[in-house]
């Protein structure tokens, strides 16, 4: 399941990359968040501040993903570029 999710009161963007919960978080970069499970396979993906972030900005977060998932997580973040 990939699927983004924004809360405009906190200006946060949350990624879910899966179902399964997550168990421990790492901060990546500033202010971007990865969410890992029990067997540390990222799930989710935060992102503070997201519309202090350019469009570029946030496409070029580097995020500990396969070349297929972050193909994928680009399409998204493309998409998420267009609605903030």
């Amino acid at each position: 399941m990939k699927n983004i999710t924004y809360d405009p009161d906190s200006d946060v963007a949350y990624i879910y990359l899966s179902d399964s919960p997550a168990v421990e978080a790492e901060t990546i970069g500033d202010g971007v968040i990865c969410d890992y499970d029990e067997y540390y396979q990222l799930v989710g993906i935060e992102i503070l501040s997201v519309t202090k972030r350019t469009p570029t900005e946030i496409r070029n977060i580097d995020i500990p993903l396969n070349a297929d998932d972050k193909k994928q997580l680009k399409q998204l973040f493309n998409l998420f570029s267009l609605v903030i």
